[in-house]
């Protein structure tokens, strides 16, 4: 099978890696030609069977439907991108759900670093239980595991939001709290991601399982984690890192949401990226 992944960043390159495992043939195109497997995109999606979307969430919306009218629509689209669309503040999940096309969107906790060093990872691919024969057969291989999930609009969500949390707990690493007391944050934010999931058309549940709370784990607590990191950066410099996924969200999560005050961690995240809160205040969630 021809497996195209648009976007040859971290998480494409580590995936291609399994899927050249399985024997796929896995072909890339990108914004940097020199990573392009050929000069044209007509080239590249010659003789494609599915195509993965690892692009940044600023271009989602773009390459899927530059990419949606070059290819037969039998080809299934899946999608890894984590944000939400800078000008119409819609998840991947969303934006899949307007082609009619087998589409499913891929969470849970993928660190591109460890399925490289073959440690392993957990993917959920959320959507029609008919494609999840087919991502089992492109990407599970030795210690990563292939879960369907047919919440696509939560698993999706979730892959947004986790970052936020991650950023917060990478504050409250910076201020010097413990591990207790991060912990305490993780749990209180699975409980808000419960609350916020419904309000993007997903199931409250799936914040308790590997889309959910298992990738906010993976991206709050991994030292390979660039959200938490650039919590620690807010502390340590009282600057933010414009190239964590979270920072370049949050105005679009804050005009998606509106009032954020019925989430009061999200609101606090916010407050923080605006500079309109001090770090050291993070201990008044704790209260």
């Amino acid at each position: 099978m021809k497996l195209v992944i648009i976007g040859a960043g971290e998480i494409g390159q580590a995936l291609a890696v399994v899927a050249k495992k399985n024997k796929c043939e896995v072909n890339f195109w990108d914004v940097d030609p020199k990573k392009c497997s050929a000069p044209s995109f007509i080239e590249v999606l010659n003789g494609v069977g599915v195509i993965l979307f690892a692009v940044p969430s600023s271009v989602l919306q773009k390459m899927v439907q530059e990419t949606n009218n070059l290819v037969s629509k039998e080809i299934p689209f899946l999608v890894i991108t984590k944000g939400l669309d800078p000008e119409t503040g819609e998840t991947p999940a969303e934006i899949l759900e307007k082609l009619r096309r087998p589409v499913a969107f891929l969470g849970g906790p993928l660190l591109a670093e460890e399925i490289v060093s073959g440690a392993g990872g957990f993917m959920v691919v959320a959507g029609s239980e008919k494609n999840w024969p087919l991502v089992k057969k492109v990407f599970e291989w030795g210690n990563l595991r292939v879960h369907g999930e047919s919440d696509i609009f939560g698993v999706a969500t979730a892959g947004v939001l986790k970052n936020f949390y991650a950023f917060l707990i990478g504050v409250a690493a910076g201020m010097g709290l413990g591990e207790n007391l991060q912990a305490e944050l993780f749990s209180m934010s699975v409980s808000e991601l419960t609350k916020v999931l419904p309000r993007f058309g997903g199931n409250p549940q799936t914040a308790w399982g590997a889309a959910g709370m298992g990738d906010m784990h993976a991206t709050a607590f991994s030292k390979y984690s660039r959200n938490r990191m650039a919590g620690e950066l807010l502390v340590k410099e009282g600057k933010l890192d414009e190239r964590a996924e979270s920072v370049r969200t949050w105005p679009v999560l804050k005009r998606r949401l509106g009032k954020t005050e019925n989430f009061p961690i999200l609101n606090f995240i916010g407050l923080l990226m605006e500079g309109r809160v001090k770090p050291e205040e993070i201990k008044k969630i704790l209260a």
